[in-house]
């Protein structure tokens, strides 16, 4: 911090928590640190944007987020359609394992089988058809779990209403999410209010290009997404 001097006398400070002079006793000016002077201008700009007539007209907008209503609905139709595909190839597999395995304990050179006397013996079948059964079964579970997920999601962001409000866009930004060959690249937006609350949002590519850092406007959200941001210059 750079040594305060007296506007009166020019007497140097001794300490930084020095607030008088203590030769002729006028206060020091202490000058206001870039991040005051960034939160007075942001301060100012909402300001202006609260009393914006194109701001007022967006805030009584009525937006139905029809949009996102039906990008989360496509997603949840494609996680039942796996669910269904898979329960129908778990079925394929389990019934032609089953046959298999019939055939292979009734054969003369299986342990028990109808080549030795009395019969197969209790617990006869193979771990390898056991196993056979159960991946495909756990294979349904994932996509049943992964579609009810889905449809729940859908269904809360369908279901929410539509809330709408002042925002500063404070980062804009990509991340990378995902691994081995399921890598995806998301656009993160995140928004600021002029309380001072921030929120992060997964954001469309079609939205993320209309949004640039520092951008001020109207932001309407609807079940914990941001469904539009009416930018505004102020």
């Amino acid at each position: 911090m750079a040594t305060l001097r007296c506007d009166e006398c020019g007497a140097a400070a001794r300490t930084t928590e020095d607030r008088f002079c203590a030769f002729c006793g006028a206060a020091y000016v202490v000058p206001a640190s870039p991040r005051d002077d960034e939160h007075a201008h942001l301060e100012r700009r909402f300001e202006l944007l609260e009393n914006h007539p194109e701001a007022k007209a967006a805030l009584r907008a009525r937006v139905s987020g029809a949009q996102t209503v039906a990008r989360h609905g496509a997603g949840a139709l494609f996680m039942v359609f796996f669910a269904v595909v898979a329960g129908a190839v778990a079925v394929f597999m389990i019934g032609g394992a089953n046959q298999v395995q019939q055939g292979f304990e009734s054969s003369p050179g299986f342990p028990g089988g109808s080549g030795f006397p009395g019969g197969p013996p209790p617990g006869a079948s193979s771990t390898f058809f056991s196993l056979f059964k159960i991946i495909p079964l756990l294979v349904v579970g994932i996509g049943v779990v992964f579609a009810i997920k889905a449809l729940m999601k859908t269904a809360r962001v369908a279901t929410a209403p539509t809330r709408a409000g002042l925002g500063h866009v404070l980062d804009e930004h990509t991340e990378t999410r995902g691994s081995n060959d399921h890598v995806r690249t998301v656009h993160v937006v995140t928004l600021e209010s002029p309380s001072g609350r921030r929120e992060s949002y997964e954001i469309p590519r079609t939205l993320a290009r209309s949004l640039t850092r520092g951008d001020m406007g109207v932001a309407h959200t609807k079940g914990g997404e941001l469904v539009r941001f009416t930018r505004i210059d102020v």
